[in-house]
């Protein structure tokens, strides 16, 4: 006896395949990118005049202080670089994503905030050959990436905010930005002793 397949059932069978197939793709996407946190960016106080001092540096002398911060962070799990070129602030890192290591790369422009601050808007993101939103890669460097408590990042808003009064040294000296022009290398900074 010879048996016919109903071409009915075959094709009840391959879409209930597919439709599984689709459920997969779709929680796996689901847990690799969760849901972003949504944190309003706060005020930021005006600074109160004491004993200033102003710092002029460049860039080069810039980037050897933050390698040489970052190499002092031996703990991180995931290692990144900052680098100050001529028109923006490059950050660069590698994460592990689906036993895969995936580069990020992330331009931002730097802007001094009123308090001396440094607020660095995201001019760039490239997250390996994948095409993502911007928000999503940023959601997914704060999950892989634990930062300084001084740098909020924003994926909403796609800022990263640089609270220089967070940065901890001598209990009585604070540092805030006047000037960040990485064009003309002048960068210049106030230290308050209070």
């Amino acid at each position: 006896m010879k048996k016919t397949i109903n071409w009915k059932v075959s094709f009840l069978v391959l879409a209930g395949f597919n439709i599984i197939i689709l459920l997969i793709v779709f929680i796996s996407i689901l847990t690799l990118f969760p849901a972003i946190d949504k944190q309003e960016v706060p005020n930021i106080p005006e600074a109160k005049p004491e004993a200033n001092f102003t710092i002029k540096t460049t860039r080069d002398e810039l980037n050897q202080l933050i390698d040489l911060k970052l190499n002092e962070q031996s703990n991180q799990l995931v290692r990144y670089d900052v680098y100050l070129s001529e028109s923006q602030i490059e950050f660069k890192t590698i994460i592990p994503i689906l036993s895969r290591e995936i580069g990020i790369q992330v331009d931002m422009l730097p802007e001094v905030a009123s308090n001396g601050d440094l607020l660095l808007e995201i001019s760039s993101i490239s997250m390996g050959n994948f095409k993502l939103p911007q928000h999503l890669v940023l959601q997914t460097l704060l999950d892989h990436i634990s930062f300084p408590s001084y740098v909020n990042v924003y994926p909403n808003e796609q800022l990263v905010h640089l609270s220089m009064s967070g940065i901890t040294g001598e209990e009585n000296i604070s540092f805030y930005f006047q000037r960040f022009d990485l064009y003309n290398n002048e960068i210049e900074m106030l230290m308050k002793v209070e």
